[in-house]
């Protein structure tokens, strides 16, 4: 559920229910899209555009990459080379 900018039910959670997330990091593919955005901030400061942060998406979902192995693809990527 979408409210004011985030995901999830108001108020105090209960144990079983997912965390609130801004809704700029919910997206049907849920922790990868939330590693993705992380993952940009951390190595590009900023956050990703769609069609970037799909390819990383998919490596979480299908590669079952970390946080790591996005930063690491990250790192290879001209806008990290060129940002130094």
């Amino acid at each position: 559920m979408l409210r004011n900018g985030w995901t999830g039910a108001p108020g105090p959670r209960r144990p079983d229910e997912e965390p609130r997330v801004p809704a700029e990091e919910h997206d049907d593919a849920g922790q990868g899209g939330r590693t993705g955005h992380r993952a940009y901030r951390n190595v590009l400061g900023r956050d990703p555009d769609p069609a970037g942060l799909e390819g990383y998406v998919q490596g979480v979902l299908r590669k079952k990459w970390t946080e790591a192995d996005v930063e690491r693809e990250l790192r290879k990527s001209d806008e990290y080379r060129n940002k130094r």
